[in-house]
């Protein structure tokens, strides 16, 4: 990239709180060069170095924002009024004197340290530091995962990397996730909430209930409020998906969690709900903003003002209430899972309201607690303190929370309460609604099977577009009512670790099911199917590896498209330390299995970079084949295969050896961002495993593979590259017909464009339904900075008609 460094101190300047800045590009001892930004302005009005990082990334493009902003007071000048730049301070002293260094201060903390040295070719790391603005890369990112798996014994995913981008949260991941390899490894223990601990004795159950604030008493009302409907259940039983559901009925106003049956007052409910729990007051913000048709702010403001006013909650609820009537008799329904833990707040919808309905919400003991586990609930759910272990505290909440449901129910008439299984709710959905409509003494509407449509209408969005929805934190995951949820704890829980108690509550509701004991559980099978950014309601796109296996590569790709957009990867399988897989229509077999497995029915997104566009080519076809909408069909930059059925009589002669290293230099460099050639007649006459270390040798050199390599490591990547090669080359493609939309993104330097034309040779397959778009930059560039923002740009978008 051309960056004028005049450009960015005129950005620095914009900032009201910079006077004076000066920009500096010196290189380090490997020839690198980081920018580097020196600020000045008077304390009190000078930016953060989060926010002077925001107000950058307003005004310049990503590669111009510095790796390092050092905030003065004033910039050194010599005798003559000039910036004294050699009086400018070292960034990473500046760094350390502010306090942003964090030195890695535990046992994997310090082991994921030397991991990064070692790979990222840097001395020193900080506790926060990100992987990717260290220089981590496609390459760097395989290499680490494989360097945690040796290290640890175990499989590492790459989306750990994902999930878990700066060095302390990559530490937590690895004891969260892989406790005993890391003790083995560390020497040292390692304490983790997320621990199973003992088993749920009958003592627990007072503990937890002693810790447990009660609702306080307050004088009677003189009138009840108009019915409501209470949803009871503990958390994560299905309570939002029901609620979202029921959202979808026309005669019901099913807010998120409206926290309000557990206070006497709504100024109680502020005060408690303050701080970190703030995000609690958002379900009654949300459904004000719903009722009123407002935003965020307004509806803040009518809140305000009903505290001020010393709203009663039963007042606040009495209006709520008349203003979702209107005309007709709309049912409010209450969905929060908290007022189970409390018997006195579960009895206040009796004493407030006229005849509530009652539905109670059922889900096996296991399936409840595992998706506790998984979600980490306790850090937003329970606000007080306590003893417990996560799996112990989702066990005793489950407990609490169905004594104390009964408890209220078995003093409720049967026609004002029903039971509802969450595992039926998933299996059976319509039966399900319409038994539950026939109850609450509404229609039903076939809107309520479609959860995930009209978002706004049903609030399932948040209060403002950054913000998520109060309540499950995991609903957006899924894509509809999905049945194998309802059991999906069977392949998750090895051994049965239920306290007594827990059983014989169970029984009693119908499950007695227990998870089978098993002295040694089996190793989760490997998947190709890597989630780089699975959030989002778009359907999701699935991006096949390219010739080096690892998916890494989409990484900035998947954050330009965005939150919304849902991003996996499909990894070589031989990645994992197999064989790896030497056809294309194996490699695409496996992959469209985990694709189903995940997405059960299309229509499909597929795409792929370089020979990965071959594959998903392939993998379309199949689907084609099975009876299965694509919808969209991305080749990036992706050359057609050399063979066909059209040409199946063309010979294709066998790669040798030295030619195949060369393209292993070529591609590791380009990666890398650190191009080298290494002339084939170099390589000649070496045997495989000498011409290898030639080219570990010779990239090692240029920068584009860190130092510390081990062979095992060196031999996968080099295994990987050369079956995927000739897999390519070998592949006889048959003609596709299909894809409402199949789209080539072809880079203005692609050195193939004047022998194969335009659209690199895959005309002759896709009979006409090709667009093809041309993109600036080269293969490699495609990916980063600016290329990978101009393809993001379009990549999900329609191809113009002039295109197709």
């Amino acid at each position: 990239f051309r960056i004028e460094l005049g450009e960015i101190e005129a950005a620095l300047l914009r900032h009201p709180g910079i006077q004076a800045a000066v920009v500096l590009a010196p290189a380090d001892a490997h020839g690198e060069r980081k920018l580097i930004a020196y600020a000045a302005g008077p304390s009190e009005e000078r930016p953060s170095d989060a926010d002077l990082r925001v107000f950058l990334a307003e005004h310049l493009p990503e590669y111009m924002v510095p790796a390092h902003l050092v905030l003065l007071d004033s910039l050194p000048t010599t005798p003559g009024g000039k910036v004294d730049r050699r009086a400018l301070p070292d960034p990473e002293g500046s760094r350390a004197e502010a306090g942003e260094h964090v030195e890695p201060r535990t046992a994997a903390e310090r082991f994921v340290a030397g991991l990064w040295r070692q790979v990222l070719g840097v001395e020193r790391v900080s506790a926060t530091d990100d992987f990717f603005a260290l220089g981590g890369n496609s390459i760097k990112g395989a290499i680490l995962t494989n360097l945690l798996q040796e290290k640890l014994g175990e499989y590492v995913y790459v989306v750990a990397l994902f999930d878990a981008p700066t060095l302390a949260a990559l530490a937590c991941y690895l004891e969260e996730n892989y406790t005993e390899a890391l003790e083995r490894v560390t020497g040292e223990k390692v304490l983790r909430l997320g621990a199973g601990g003992g088993r749920v004795e009958p003592a627990m159950l007072i503990t937890l209930r002693e810790v447990i604030p009660p609702l306080a008493p307050k004088p009677a009302a003189a009138a009840k409020n108009r019915r409501a409907v209470f949803l009871l259940s503990p958390p994560r039983s299905g309570s939002t998906l029901l609620r979202v559901m029921l959202a979808g009925n026309p005669a019901l106003f099913a807010p998120p969690e409206l926290e309000l049956l557990g206070f006497n007052t709504l100024a109680e409910r502020k005060e408690a709900l303050s701080g970190r729990w703030a995000l609690w007051q958002e379900g009654t913000i949300r459904a004000l903003m719903e009722v009123y048709a407002c935003d965020a702010d307004e509806a803040r403001r009518y809140m305000d003002e009903a505290e001020a006013r010393g709203l009663s909650v039963q007042q606040f609820y009495a209006q709520l209430q008349e203003a979702i009537a209107g005309s007709g008799s709309r049912l409010l329904v209450d969905k929060t899972p908290s007022y189970a833990l409390d018997p006195a707040t579960l009895s206040r919808a009796e004493e407030d309201f006229a005849e509530p309905l009652y539905v109670h919400l059922l889900r096996h003991p296991y399936g409840m607690i595992r998706s506790f586990e998984k979600a980490k609930l306790e850090q937003v759910f329970f606000r007080p303190s306590h003893p417990f272990s996560r799996r112990q505290l989702a066990e005793l909440i489950w407990d609490v929370s169905q004594e104390n449901i009964l408890d209220l129910l078995s003093g409720v008439p049967a026609e004002r309460q029903i039971q509802l299984r969450f595992e039926e709710m998933l299996r059976e959905p319509e039966r399900e609604m319409r038994r539950l409509c026939e109850f609450l003494g509404v229609p039903f509407d076939p809107g309520m099977l479609d959860p995930y449509a009209d978002k706004a209408k049903r609030m399932t969005d948040g209060i403002h577009q950054l913000s998520k929805m109060v309540g499950d934190v995991k609903f957006h995951e899924h894509k509809g009512i999905e049945a194998r949820t309802a059991d999906s704890w069977r392949q998750e829980i090895a051994e049965d670790f239920l306290g007594d108690v827990t059983w014989d509550l169970a029984a009693g509701l119908g499950y007695t099911e227990r998870a089978q004991e098993r002295i040694e559980p089996p190793r989760p099978r490997f998947s190709p199917l890597v989630p780089i950014q699975p959030k989002g309601t778009e359907l999701p796109l699935y991006l096949v590896h390219p010739v080096g296996g690892n998916v890494l590569c989409y990484a900035e790709l998947a954050r330009r498209l965005g939150e919304d957009q849902p991003v996996y990867g499909l990894q070589s399988l031989g990645l994992s330390g197999g064989v790896p897989q030497e056809t294309v229509e194996e490699m695409a077999a496996s992959y469209v299995a985990a694709v189903q497995a995940a997405q059960p029915a299309g229509p499909y997104r597929l795409g792929g970079w370089s020979i990965g566009g071959v594959i998903a080519y392939e993998m379309a076809r199949q689907l084609r084949e099975g009876g299965h909408e694509v919808e969209l069909l991305a080749l990036l930059d992706s050359l057609a295969p050399v063979r066909s059925r059209i040409s199946e009589d063309m010979e294709v002669d066998e790669i040798d050896e030295s030619l195949l290293l060369a393209g292993l230099a070529r591609d590791l460099g380009g990666l890398a961002g650190r191009p080298f050639v290494l002339d084939p007649a170099e390589l000649s006459g070496l045997d495989p495993e000498a011409g290898l270390a030639r080219v570990v040798e010779r990239a090692l050199a240029a920068g584009a593979l860190p130092a510390g390599l081990g062979e095992e490591q060196i031999g996968r990547l080099w295994r990987v590259f050369r079956a995927n090669v000739r897999a390519v080359r070998a592949y006889a493609a048959e003609p596709y017909l299909g894809p409402s939309r199949a789209v080539l993104f072809v880079t203005a330097e692609n050195p193939e464009r004047g022998r194969l034309g335009r659209a690199l040779g895959w005309e002759r397959l896709m009979n006409g339904q090709l667009a093809v778009r041309q993109l600036s930059g080269d293969h490699y560039s495609l990916l980063r900075g600016p290329g990978v923002e101009e393809l993001a740009s379009t990549l999900t978008q329609p191809p113009p008609a002039s295109e197709a």
